[in-house]
C-alpha cells in the first residue's frame, strides 16, 4: 500500500510564527500597528515572499509584492501595492508592509 498524503493546515506557518518567543515582539508590534488610525492592513512575509501574517486589507495576496518592494531597502520605502499606499520595511528576517487608508 502507498503512504497517505500529508497536507499541512494553512495556519501552520502562522502558528509556528506565534510559537517562537523571539517573534512575539514582532507579533505584538503588528497587533499595535494594526489598531493605529489610518492603518488599513499589515502584511508580513518571509524572504521568499510567503505570507507569515496578514491583517486587514489587502491581505495575504499582497505578500509577493511586499517582499519585492522591500528587497534591498535600507530604509522604509513608500510604495503603492495593489493601488493601496503602504510603507514597506526590510527587517532582518522578514518584510513588513503597513497599508494606509486612502484619505479624501
Amino acid at each position: 500500500p502507498t503512504a497517505p498524503q500529508v497536507r499541512l493546515h494553512p495556519a501552520i506557518p502562522f502558528i509556528f510564527f506565534l510559537a517562537h518567543p523571539m517573534d512575539s515582539a514582532l507579533n505584538t508590534a503588528i497587533e499595535h500597528m494594526s489598531k493605529l488610525p489610518g492603518v488599513s492592513g499589515i502584511v508580513c512575509t518571509d524572504r521568499d515572499g510567503l505570507c507569515i501574517l496578514a491583517r486587514g486589507t489587502p491581505g495575504s495576496a499582497a505578500a509577493g509584492a511586499v517582499c519585492e518592494a522591500a528587497s534591498g531597502a535600507t530604509a522604509p520605502v513608500q510604495a503603492r501595492i495593489g493601488g493601496t499606499p503602504a510603507v514597506v520595511y526590510n527587517l532582518p528576517d522578514v518584510s513588513l508592509a503597513v497599508f494606509m487608508k486612502e484619505t479624501a
